[in-house]
């Protein structure tokens, strides 16, 4: 019997760039990885009467599993696939007069691309209020309530060649709490984020195997073994909805060095209904120009890999 698990790994580097106004990341998938891709965002900042806002264009990978962030390769076939990537803009707001609490949202549309997966797009929107529960130069928790919204055209979840095995419902609504902590001094910066909340998603009926991309390869394959398979047949996914509690946590540390070098990483866990996620960060990142003061708070690690929360 086949594996039914999969892991990969390897080496990856990324360079960053940002002042008041600017921001710039761009980076390469990690070495050993089947599908390789050239990854990064540029970003630009600014305010409109009171209102802050920030416009962002992007390339990101969909990280939801092996198939879609470093791909895969059929065993039957020989046909590499997956590697799937977020390209598109990202419109984002913020409302704080210095007080105790603020707005904000965040407006998306992505076009979804990966080798030999079938093309696909998503539109998400999100906002949210927060509470500085603490607010010191070098401390500070919040609360508040986010609120989130994704609608993807095709559901190319599932694992199957021609499918992204990203997570991507046609309908997805969230609500929840959030509890964030930061604190930092000369030589460490910590950044604790967690949230309970609420979500309710709606998939709809779609093709195991895309009948328009790579697998028509597989089942001419088959047929011409004798195998007749009807691929109109029992290949499909009926249409299902869910809904229920969902968690998340991240943590993230950095380390000074020297007044140059800075060493970080972290951890993020996630869990709901048919999307569970997590991964492990470990960095190095130099600075030109010395730095002797207290990190930076909270923790930004520069990285092409961030996507959609």
């Amino acid at each position: 019997m086949p594996s039914t698990s999969q892991s990969t790994s390897g080496p990856s580097l990324a360079v960053g760039w940002k002042n008041d106004q600017w921001a710039f990341d761009l980076g390469h998938s990690p070495q050993g990885f089947e599908v390789d891709n050239w990854l990064g965002g540029v970003s630009y900042s600014s305010d409109w009467r009171d209102l802050g806002w920030t416009l962002t264009a992007s390339r990101r990978p969909m990280s939801n599993s092996v198939v879609s962030y470093a791909g895969a390769v059929d065993p039957v076939t020989g046909i590499r696939w997956g590697g799937v990537t977020s390209n598109g803009l990202t419109l984002s707001f913020s409302h704080d007069e210095g007080g105790v609490d603020g707005i904000w949202a965040s407006f998306g549309a992505h076009w979804l691309r990966g080798e030999n997966v079938a093309d696909n797009q998503r539109r998400s929107a999100m906002g949210g209020y927060y509470y500085r529960l603490i607010d010191r130069a070098d401390e500070r928790m919040r609360t508040g309530l986010t609120m989130m919204y994704w609608s993807y055209d095709k559901d190319l979840s599932e694992y199957t060649l021609g499918q992204g095995g990203y997570y991507s419902p046609q309908r997805y609504y969230s609500i929840g709490v959030p509890l964030n902590y930061a604190w930092r001094n000369p030589d460490w910066s910590v950044s604790l984020e967690s949230s309970v909340g609420w979500s309710w998603s709606r998939t709809d009926g779609s093709d195991l195997y895309p009948l328009d991309g790579p697998a028509g390869k597989l089942f001419n394959r088959l047929n011409a073994a004798g195998l007749d398979i009807d691929d109109s047949t029992s290949l499909t996914k009926t249409a299902s909805s869910s809904s229920g509690m969902g968690v998340r946590f991240q943590g993230l540390a950095e380390r000074r060095i020297s007044d140059h070098w800075v060493l970080g990483g972290g951890i993020t866990w996630q869990h709901s209904e048919g999307y569970a996620p997590s991964r492990a960060l470990l960095y190095l990142r130099y600075t030109f120009d010395e730095w002797q003061g207290n990190l930076p708070m909270p923790v930004e690690p520069v990285s092409p890999y961030a996507d959609m929360r």
